[in-house]
């Protein structure tokens, strides 16, 4: 029976040797000749499979206060991006206090998980910008964040965040305004 079995590897071996069409010396056919004319071949006209992105997602904390405004006017919201991609978000009507709106495990839908990426890349350049931030508190709207391997910090420049600020309110979508309409019924 071993022997049939040797046998029968060696016919498949010695079969897909030739599978490729060559003659058994080893030298390339006819077919395997480049071509000689100056006709483009199928492999000069054909554009080269467009390499994709590698996705970003990042996992984090966007904190984000109204600073020292008074109390009816004042709020503070919180955004968690969680490892599978999807959001938590809480807005409060008092320091500390309790949420006037929160939802959890918002599912990202594929243009969101675009405005993600791009949020992303927003907390990597604010990371190397914190240092400008004067962080002086005086009556001003602090940002904090906290995305492991990327950093954390507070700023309290706005023109230094508004690109995340404003990435974070695009990600929320309707979430954010159906969060101030809760903020203001409060």
């Amino acid at each position: 029976m071993r022997k049939i079995f040797v046998t029968f590897g060696i016919f498949l071996l010695a079969l897909s040797g030739c599978a490729d069409g060559r003659p058994d010396d080893g030298e390339p056919s006819a077919t395997d000749q480049p071509a000689t004319s100056d006709e483009p071949t199928v492999s000069d006209t054909q554009e080269p499979a467009p390499v994709p992105n590698p996705v970003f997602h990042c996992t984090g904390t966007i904190e984000w206060n109204a600073g020292s405004l008074p109390p009816e006017h004042y709020y503070e919201w919180t955004v968690v991006i969680t490892e599978a991609s999807t959001l938590d978000f809480t807005m409060r009507a008092l320091q500390g206090g309790d949420a006037v709106y929160e939802e959890l495990g918002i599912v990202l839908t594929a243009d969101q998980l675009d405005e993600l990426d791009d949020l992303c890349e927003e907390i990597v350049e604010l990371q190397e910008e914190v240092a400008q931030c004067p962080n002086d508190g005086e009556g001003t709207q602090p940002l904090s964040w906290n995305f492991p391997g990327i950093g954390e910090g507070t700023c309290d420049a706005y023109d230094i965040y508004e690109d995340v600020y404003e990435d974070t309110i695009e990600l929320l979508g309707t979430y954010y305004t159906d969060a101030l309409a809760a903020k203001d019924a409060a």
